[in-house]
């Protein structure tokens, strides 16, 4: 995994690295007890880890123009993994 250096307009140095951006979405239906549950990736790209964590409203914008939009589908968890990273499916 290769980390890049920058510098932001103040001087401060930060890391970006491939990061691959995971989603568990979790849908709740009548007639089976518990909820099911999938795993998908929103997106790979060179970003900082702290992108990543603050990135709750890109993914909302990303699950709108899915077929997981709507109130039916809950955003459970939100992973930020270094590298590549494949999605279970469903969980």
């Amino acid at each position: 995994m290769a980390l890049k250096m920058f510098l932001d307009g103040a001087g401060h140095g930060y890391c970006v690295m491939m990061i691959t951006v995971a989603v568990v979405l979790c849908h709740s239906l009548g007639a089976i007890p518990g909820p099911v549950c999938r795993e998908e990736i929103v997106i790979k790209e060179d970003m900082s880890m702290h992108a990543c964590i603050i990135s709750q409203a890109a993914i909302a914008e990303w699950k709108e123009a899915t077929i997981y939009r709507g109130p039916d589908w809950i955003i459970s968890r939100i992973k930020c993994v270094p590298g590549e990273y494949s999605p279970r499916g469903a969980i």
